[in-house]
C-alpha cells in the first residue's frame, strides 16, 4: 500500500520590511515496514544511540527538543559526525540515511520526544 506516511512543512519569516514563506506540497511516502517507536528519551552529554525499538531501518523521524535551555545534536552514529542541531524548544522532521543514529546534549541531559518510522 502507498501513501501511509503524511508530512507537511511551512517555513516563514518576518524581519522588518523583509518576509518570505515557503510551503511545498504535502508528501505521502510509502512505509515499507510496520515498525515504529514513539517515546521520550533523555539524551546524555555523550553521543548515545537512539533507542530504535523494533525499527530495523530508521526512516522518517520527528524529534522535539523539550529542554528550555540546551540544544541536542543528532549524530550519524555514536562515533559519527553531527548531522543536525536542534535548539531548545525546536523540532526537526527528516528522513534518516543511517542505520544507528545517536543523540548528544550540549551541557546537561536533554529530554526529547520522537516518532521514528521504519522505512
Amino acid at each position: 500500500m502507498a501513501t501511509e506516511i503524511s508530512a507537511t512543512a511551512l517555513l516563514s519569516f518576518l524581519k522588518g520590511p523583509l518576509s518570505s514563506a515557503f510551503s511545498p506540497s504535502a508528501i505521502a511516502p510509502t512505509m515499507t515496514g510496520t515498525a515504529y517507536i514513539r517515546r521520550s528519551f533523555s539524551a546524555p552529554t555523550s553521543a548515545t544511540a537512539i533507542p530504535l525499538g523494533d525499527v530495523a531501518t530508521p526512516g522518517w523521524c520527528l524529534i522535539v527538543n523539550r529542554d528550555a535551555i540546551n540544544f541536542v545534536e543528532v549524530f550519524t552514529a555514536s562515533a559519527g559526525v553531527v548531522a543536525l542541531k536542534i535548539l531548545a524548544g525546536e523540532f526537526a522532521l527528516f528522513r534518516f540515511g543511517v542505520a544507528a543514529p545517536a543523540l548528544k546534549a550540549n551541557t546537561a541531559a536533554v529530554v526529547v520526544d520522537y516518532l521514528l518510522l521504519d522505512t
